[in-house]
């Protein structure tokens, strides 16, 4: 580059060096910043350690009233800032929130991913001090044409170890399911039965739940379940193979922390793994709603109605005590949740 002759030497080098120390003091000033927001967002995931896998529940309404609906959450954070997708088979919304650290609370919004589906709204929770999430939400519900409003609460996903069920981890499932189903209705024998598969999730060094599924032969599923056979007359005839879920249970400390969820997908990439033709869950309808149906939806289940009185001959033939009903006879319903898989 040529100099200009009529500009002096010292004033070209003094300006040039001005323009370094400005640049590097800009890029000191930019350094410091990025490293006081890295810092202060670190800080912040610290004290509000909300990013992970969770379980929500949502409050929504039915022409039978008001139910709890289960479904996975994922949320990621930066700093005080919370994004976050949930979903349940095609339906997703999405959330976009910020923390208030002097509160204690997260608040944002939501939106519906869905071309049938304009659901939009606000949030608001309360973080506890396990970093679960409990409070409100509020907006347009599409479905039912109108603006709603109710419960909303996530529940962080335990780390679920899954096996096996042994010898040794037998009782402990006895234990989960007399408790959480009835006395004797599960034999420990079923546990250890080759012809099942049966596993059992581990939280920590405890027991958390179990499941337990089987494949049939058609016909042999025709003769063993004739009451869900009537449910499905056109269905059953074209699926060579059924994997049932029979049985789902988890230990009350444990539940809404996604263990029925991690152990129902793990039977389900078992029957997947020996291409069945169809599968099956059954549902226990309580008196505080199907503990599976947000299991089951979330795992691409269709629900096909409720069977009155499922187990009632069930019951009388081999005597187990209901948690509802007592003595037998069980007058419980089952509900019944199907799933088709595509040709493999």
């Amino acid at each position: 580059m040529m100099l200009d002759p009529h500009v002096p030497r010292w004033f070209v080098e003094g300006t040039t060096k001005e323009i370094v120390v400005g640049i590097l003091g800009g890029l000191i000033v930019w350094a410091g910043a990025s490293l006081k927001r890295f810092a202060s967002n670190r800080i912040d995931r610290h004290r509000f350690p909300l990013a992970g896998e969770y379980i929500s529940q949502f409050e929504d309404e039915t022409p039978h009233g008001k139910v709890w609906v289960s479904a996975p959450a994922k949320l990621k954070q930066h700093g005080l800032n919370v994004v976050g997708v949930t979903h349940i088979g095609d339906k997703k919304w999405r959330l976009s929130g910020t923390i208030d650290p002097k509160g204690g609370y997260v608040s944002g919004v939501y939106s519906a991913e869905n071309p049938y589906d304009r659901g939009v709204g606000n949030f608001f929770l309360t973080i506890q001090p396990d970093n679960d999430l409990v409070g409100l939400w509020s907006g347009y519900d599409s479905a039912n044409e109108k603006i709603s409003v109710g419960g909303y609460r996530f529940h962080k996903i335990a780390p679920v170890k899954i096996r096996n069920v042994s010898k040794e981890s037998a009782a402990s499932c006895m234990a989960i399911a007399e408790s959480q189903l009835g006395k004797d209705y599960i034999p420990e024998k079923d546990f250890l039965n080759t012809n099942f598969y049966s596993v059992y999730g581990m939280v920590k060094r405890d027991a958390a739940g179990f499941a337990i599924g089987k494949i049939f032969e058609q016909q042999d599923f025709l003769n063993k379940f004739p009451k869900i056979a009537q449910r499905m007359p056109h269905a059953l005839p074209w699926a060579d193979t059924i994997g049932m879920i029979s049985s789902v249970a988890v230990r009350q400390d444990y539940q809404k922390r996604g263990v029925g969820y991690s152990l129902s997908w793990h039977v389900l990439n078992h029957f997947d793994a020996r291409n069945v033709s169809m599968m099956i869950m059954l549902g226990w309808a309580a008196p505080d709603g199907v503990h599976i149906a947000g299991i089951a939806h979330t795992l691409g289940f269709s629900e096909k109605g409720a069977i009155p009185d499922y187990w009632y001959d069930d019951s009388l033939s081999k005597g187990y005590r209901c948690p509802v009903c007592g003595d037998p006879p069980c007058h419980c319903s089952a509900v019944l949740y199907v799933r088709h898989q595509p040709a493999h």
